[in-house]
C-alpha cells in the first residue's frame, strides 16, 4: 500500500511539474503562482537586476512606467529559464533585429541589455539555440507595451502650422498620431526645442529639419516622414550616448 501510496505522489507531483512548466512556457502562469516553482528566487533575482538596469537608463523618467505590471511581466518572460527545454518558437521567423534598432534604438538597446543581463545571470541555465531571438523580441513588446514612449530621451518634437486653416492643420496632426510609437511630441507652435516643423510654406528662419507640403500627403510623404524622424531620433539618441560617454570619463 505505501509503495502504491508512494508512486502515487510521484508521478502526481511529475504531472504537476510537466502542467507548470507548460504554463511557463506559454506565459499563462499568474505571477501569484510563480512563487511555486523551484528555484523561483533566482527569477526574482535577475527580475530585479533588470528593473534596477531599466532604473539606470531612464533615469527620472522611470517615474512614469508602472513598476508593478512591469516587473509582473518580466518575471513571466525571466520564469522560462526554469524551464529546461526553450519550447517557445513564436518568433523564429523575426531574426532581423535591424528594423527595430534602426526605428526604435532606445528601445532595442534597452531590450539588447536585458538579453545581455539574462546571458550573464550565472544562476540561469545558459541561453539554448534560437534563444536569444525568442527573448530579445520577449523583452522588446514588454518595454512596448509597459514603457511609455514619453519615458525614453530621443523624443523628437514636431510642430505643425498650414495656412489653409486650424481644421486642416489638426487634420495633419492627426496623422501624424500614428506615428506616436516613435516618440514624437507634437508642439503647439514652433519653438527653439522643434526639431521638425511640417508646414506649406518654406520658414528661412527654422533653422531645423523643415518638411514643406503643398498638399494633403500622401503615403510617400508619410514614408519620407517617418523615415527623418527615425535619422533625428538616432541623432538625438547618439548625442546622449556621447554625453553619458563623457560624464563617465569625468567622474
Amino acid at each position: 500500500m505505501n509503495k502504491v501510496w508512494a508512486s502515487s505522489v510521484i508521478s502526481a507531483y511529475r504531472i504537476t511539474n510537466f502542467v507548470l512548466t507548460f504554463l511557463v512556457t506559454i506565459e499563462e502562469l499568474n505571477t501569484d503562482m510563480l512563487s511555486n516553482l523551484q528555484d523561483y528566487d533566482s527569477v526574482e533575482k535577475l527580475t530585479h537586476q533588470q528593473i534596477a538596469l531599466i532604473h539606470q537608463s531612464l533615469g527620472e523618467n522611470f517615474s512614469q512606467i508602472s513598476l508593478f505590471s512591469l516587473t509582473n511581466k518580466l518575471l513571466k518572460i525571466n520564469a522560462k529559464m526554469l524551464v529546461p527545454v526553450y519550447l517557445d518558437t513564436s518568433y523564429d521567423r523575426m531574426k532581423d533585429w535591424n528594423f527595430y534598432e534602426d526605428s526604435y534604438v532606445s528601445i532595442a538597446r534597452l531590450a539588447k541589455q536585458l538579453l545581455q543581463c539574462r546571458a550573464d545571470f550565472k544562476s540561469a541555465r545558459p541561453l539554448g539555440k534560437n534563444e536569444n531571438t525568442q527573448l530579445y523580441y520577449s523583452y522588446l513588446f514588454a518595454i512596448f507595451s509597459e514603457i511609455p514612449a514619453t519615458a525614453f530621451s530621443d523624443q523628437v518634437r514636431i510642430a505643425v502650422d498650414f495656412s489653409q486653416g486650424i481644421e486642416y492643420t489638426d487634420y495633419i496632426k492627426k496623422k501624424l498620431e500614428e506615428m506616436a510609437l516613435l516618440n514624437i511630441q507634437i508642439d503647439r507652435f514652433v519653438n527653439p526645442k522643434t526639431d521638425i516643423y511640417i508646414t506649406n510654406n518654406f520658414d528661412p528662419t527654422f533653422k531645423n529639419d523643415q518638411v514643406v507640403w503643398d498638399h494633403p500627403p500622401l503615403t510617400k510623404d508619410m514614408v519620407n516622414l517617418r523615415e527623418l524622424i527615425v535619422r533625428v531620433k538616432n541623432a538625438k539618441h547618439k548625442k546622449t550616448a556621447n554625453n553619458n560617454l563623457s560624464s563617465n570619463t569625468e567622474n
